[in-house]
């Protein structure tokens, strides 16, 4: 998937959350567990930060983790002028299983279009533009760097 390049790194005194919860471990042999719980904390971080982000470049937040039954999620739900912006936010602290961007797979593209057509229908919305953005943060060692693609799929 071709993603255009819109590359920035924040700083502290700029983003929602000023600290991203550093590890006083700093032993490299050791890996966190990955729990429901710490997903769903390193999620909301991301998402903060990307909140950040979008409002920062003019965009206008609209709903927040908009669910569809047990279909999946869309992170965020934007207005860029008259365009409505559906944002997937991905967020990794390595690359260690690839980048932020090669975690939206077309089966998550699908499930996130899908999604979109239930909230326009829901909504009795038809005739507004539309798009699919992603936003990929990197953030380890205390280096964040967010991009964010937009119209990617």
């Amino acid at each position: 998937m071709a993603f255009a390049k819109h590359e920035r790194k924040t700083s502290p005194h700029k983003s929602i959350y000023h600290t991203m919860n550093k590890s006083t471990n700093t032993s490299s042999s050791t890996v966190p567990q990955k729990t429901h719980a710490n997903n769903r904390k390193i999620g909301t971080q991301g998402e903060a930060l990307a909140i950040n982000h979008l409002i920062e470049q003019g965009i206008t937040i609209v709903t927040l983790n908009y669910r569809v039954g047990k279909m999946g999620e869309i992170d965020i739900i934007a207005r860029d002028g008259d365009t409505l912006v559906f944002v997937q936010v991905k967020l990794r602290r390595s690359t260690r299983y690839g980048t932020p961007e090669e975690a939206v797979t077309p089966s998550k593209q699908r499930t996130i279009r899908r999604m979109a057509e239930s909230y326009l229908a829901f909504h009795n919305i038809n005739d507004t533009p539309c798009r699919f953005d992603v936003v990929a943060i990197e953030s380890h060692h205390g280096n964040t760097i967010i991009r964010h693609h937009k119209n990617c799929f």
